[in-house]
């Protein structure tokens, strides 16, 4: 799907007739600027909160109802099938890890372009370090490829104050052996988590037995568990949203 969907069209129309910016369209769909621009050039579908939106303030619109039910009869499934043969696949991290955990982290993954809120981050723990850096480059590379910035640091770097911002700016920041963090990465995390902003961590050592009391407290607000060496499905669920894949 390369052009935009008929009900961007629409919305766009009412955007001109009300002198709108396209900044004030986004704010009132609940999307970012730059969601909507990869919306409007079919890059990204359109989420059902994004829908629910769109009937809330302008569904008295005939045409924009029109546009709505053309947009879910023909236009999205098509863009889902898009999304099926070209999104992050569980083939991509080491079969050593149950399908299910794969299944968690691909789709985690997958709905990041989708999210207008907030998601929780990663908590990836496992004996071998080798599967945990095998997930933390499946992770960076999969979220570059869906046009997002990802950046890894060590859990013991010292950042320099670019370094730093750039990690607390970019769209997911992971964390390689969070076990070693240093007070700049904890600070960091922390920082990402008051602006709500995703982090992926990885660990040798169990998330409930971290001994730093307020960096546990980041993290256990801030991350979902997943135990890579588990055979079976972890205790903690994963919270799906319409667009995961």
């Amino acid at each position: 799907m390369t052009h935009p969907p008929l009900l961007i069209n629409e919305l766009e129309r009412i955007r001109r007739e009300r002198g709108w910016s396209v900044r004030e369209l986004a704010r009132r769909l609940g999307v970012s600027p730059k969601l909507f621009y990869n919306m409007r050039r079919g890059y990204r579908p359109l989420s059902v909160s994004t829908l629910s939106a769109v009937a809330r303030d302008f569904g008295s619109d005939y045409r924009v109802r029109e546009a709505v039910m053309h947009y879910l009869a023909l236009e999205y499934p098509t863009f889902g099938r898009d999304i099926l043969r070209n999104g992050p696949s569980t083939s991509e991290l080491p079969d050593s890890i149950s399908y299910h955990n794969r299944w968690r982290i691909v789709t985690w993954v997958g709905r990041l372009p989708f999210g207008e809120g907030v998601q929780r981050g990663l908590y990836l723990v496992a004996t071998k370090p080798e599967a945990l850096s095998a997930v933390s480059r499946f992770i960076v590379s999969a979220v570059e490829r869906e046009r997002l910035r990802a950046i890894a640091i060590a859990g013991n770097a010292r950042l320099s104050t670019s370094h730093a911002t750039a990690a607390a700016d970019a769209s997911v920041l992971v964390v390689e052996r969070i076990d070693f963090a240093t007070d700049t990465v904890a600070s960091l995390l922390a920082r990402r988590v008051d602006a709500h902003r995703p982090v992926v961590v990885t660990s040798c050592v169990d998330r409930e037995a971290m001994p730093d009391g307020v960096l546990l407290r980041t993290l256990r607000a801030a991350t979902e568990l997943i135990r890579l060496d588990a055979t079976s499905s972890d205790t903690e669920p994963v919270t799906l949203a319409p667009a995961a894949r």
